[in-house]
């Protein structure tokens, strides 16, 4: 018995045990079992080009560091509406509505919203962002389960 790679259009799918006989067996439709050799290595997902099976490229890292617009490009339209709802909100206050404690989350609002202002990019890491988009949700600007979407940098 030898080993064999279970190849589908160039991409290795499966292995097998087989002894080559093919009144016993066949690889699937469309498919060729291809003999590895000793000290051979391949794997599922490996490419094969008729002469050597080549490993995937490793998936990128994700960083959490992004531009600004990237980062605001993880919103959804009515999420980006409601935020600039709450910034016309926020630059309306006066003094005293910045010292009424009813409206301490509008007001942390302000800090976040400098954040975007401020910087050119954004790290998804850094606690006061977290903490920002903490108060997206409890201002009602985002709903709690996107949360580690936007961190995750998945786009709507």
């Amino acid at each position: 018995m030898a080993r064999y790679a279970i190849v589908t259009a160039g991409k290795v799918e499966n292995f097998t045990e087989w002894d080559g006989d093919t009144a016993r067996w066949r690889p699937p439709a469309g498919s060729e079992a291809v003999a590895l050799a000793d000290g051979v290595s391949a794997g599922i997902g490996w490419t094969y080009d008729g002469r050597d099976f080549t490993a995937p490229a490793p998936a990128p890292v994700r960083t959490p560091v992004m531009t600004t617009l990237d980062f605001l490009r993880l919103f959804t339209p009515s999420e980006v509406i409601t935020w600039n709802a709450t910034r016309a909100a926020m630059r309306a206050m006066s003094a005293a509505d910045y010292a009424d404690p009813g409206n301490a989350a509008l007001a942390q609002f302000s800090y976040f919203d400098a954040l975007f202002v401020e910087t050119s990019t954004i790290d998804t890491s850094r606690a006061d962002l977290q903490a920002g988009l903490d108060l997206l949700i409890a201002i009602g600007v985002i709903a709690a389960d996107r949360k580690s979407a936007i961190i995750a940098g998945e786009t709507p």
